[in-house]
């Protein structure tokens, strides 16, 4: 059994192939090239099921679902919505729907890494990060701007700030754009260690952390908190949830 499992985000499309549980090499590609040039060529070969894991428009999604349908017409392909439970995750939304299913599968990721308390934060055009206690038990999380948009939105506000170049993060910056540069990353951080110690006390017992997201490599040495970098962590989990449905 070869699946095709594929990652759809805001910015970028991630595939692999797996024929178990674990993902192979991961590529991706930027959402601002066609899709429908850039895969076929490189979507062939033997393909029993496609999966994809989408947050990007019902348009977008469409598209990649078209492609997929034309490279093997006789593979079952899934768009999973996110669901109450699954994998041993337990969703702590009200409404399981909402939760993003990005954020649900990067927790099976999680879940299967790490018996014990777990964050995780993954850093893409936002900032999203969830706490998931032992046995699988979603605590909610926090989503803010990443410091990309973070930036834009200053810029965008401010008539006499310019940014030109790209500055070194440093703990206290000498020019306005190294201040706001570094400012965005540090306050991205910061909120992670938080959100660590913070499961720590909750869960009063050591917290793993994972990274992932493409700003993750960035974000990683500004971190105080020991953690773990898993850039394919979405996709570890597709695959799992799809080996559970068979």
């Amino acid at each position: 059994m070869t699946r095709l499992l594929v990652d759809i985000g805001n910015s970028r499309l991630k595939w692999t192939r797996s024929s178990d549980a674990a993902p192979g090499p991961v590529v991706a590609h930027a959402l601002d090239e066609s899709l429908g040039d850039a895969l076929p060529g490189a979507w062939v070969g033997e393909v029993d099921e496609v999966w994809i894991a989408s947050v990007a428009s019902p348009a977008r999604t469409a598209e990649v679902v078209a492609v997929a349908a034309r490279a093997w017409p006789r593979a079952r392909i899934e768009v999973p919505a996110t669901p109450a439970q699954a994998c041993g995750v337990v969703n702590a939304y009200d409404e399981p729907g909402r939760l993003g299913i990005d954020r649900f599968l990067a927790l099976v990721g999680a879940c299967a890494r790490h018996d014990g308390p777990v964050l995780v934060a993954s850093l893409g055009t936002a900032l999203a990060i969830d706490a998931l206690a032992r046995a699988g038990r979603h605590l909610g999380g926090l989503i803010t701007p990443s410091p990309d948009t973070m930036r834009t939105a200053v810029l965008g506000s401010t008539a006499r700030t310019a940014f030109r170049g790209t500055p070194d993060i440093a703990d206290f910056g000498r020019s306005t754009e190294a201040c706001l540069h570094s400012g965005t990353w540090l306050a991205a951080a910061a909120l992670v260690d938080r959100a660590a110690a913070r499961l720590a006390v909750i869960a009063q017992e050591p917290v793993s952390v994972l990274v992932a997201g493409g700003g993750a490599p960035t974000l990683s040495p500004l971190l105080g908190v020991a953690h773990e970098l898993v850039p394919a962590l979405v996709l570890e989990g597709l695959a799992r949830f799809a080996q559970s449905a068979r």
